[in-house]
């Protein structure tokens, strides 16, 4: 979805599941001779400078921390994966600047769902469903019996857990549910932790003035 206000050569935040696709566009960056060409340097200036200081709010916003954060405000980052992805470029067919996330490998839709929330259960990445003949939990912390590993970020933080082959349909049900306890359900609705439509409200409120220091400066 993108918000826009209503003056020309105006810059809005774009946030979908695929803003970016899994490549970044770099040959839309503003320094870039073919956008200078379109666009004039000092337009070009301005909504960069407004595609960078939306960009820094936004990741700004998105603070380090173990734990969730309350819905309606910005998420929280684990592994500060978000807060890197978060690029801005020119818009060819708007001539505009467009600032989000590049989505992600895995899941793909996760920016645009932290961004709006879920409609439907989104499947919880972390979970497995375990067989006979896979391998699985058998214990959190060490047991004999199996190879004990690190498993990281947990909903117990980071625990010892103990895998081994499982044989029969008892070992299954006790591995799904030491799934359950590490990660949680299989399926989730997640709430909207809105980030890129704060940031742009912030940015449109120095809109003005970013232009006419553009104009000022360039002229």
């Amino acid at each position: 979805m993108s918000w826009r206000d209503e003056n020309p050569g105006r810059a809005y935040a774009e946030i979908k599941g695929r803003s970016y696709g899994r490549e970044l566009p770099t040959g839309f960056f503003f320094n870039k001779k073919a956008v200078l060409d379109r666009v004039g340097k000092t337009a070009a200036k301005a909504l960069s400078q407004m595609g960078a200081y939306c960009m820094r709010i936004a990741r700004n916003s998105i603070r380090t921390s173990k734990k969730s954060s309350e819905p309606g405000q910005p998420p929280h980052s684990h592994l500060g994966t978000l807060k890197r992805l978060i690029f801005f470029s020119y818009d060819q067919p708007t001539m505009s600047v467009v600032i989000g996330p590049v989505a992600f490998r895995n899941p793909p839709l996760a920016p645009y769902n932290l961004e709006h929330g879920s409609d439907q259960p989104v499947a919880n990445p972390r979970r497995r469903e375990r067989k006979v003949g896979d391998g699985g939990e058998i214990a959190i912390g060490r047991a004999s019996g199996g190879t004990t590993k690190l498993a990281k970020n947990t909903l117990l933080g980071n625990v010892s857990v103990t895998y081994t082959k499982i044989l029969t349909p008892r070992q299954a049900a006790l591995a799904n549910q030491l799934q359950a306890q590490l990660y949680g359900p299989k399926e989730f609705l997640i709430k909207p932790h809105p980030f890129m439509r704060p940031a742009l409200e912030k940015t449109l409120e120095h809109f003005g003035q970013i232009w006419s220091d553009a104009v000022r400066t360039s002229a």
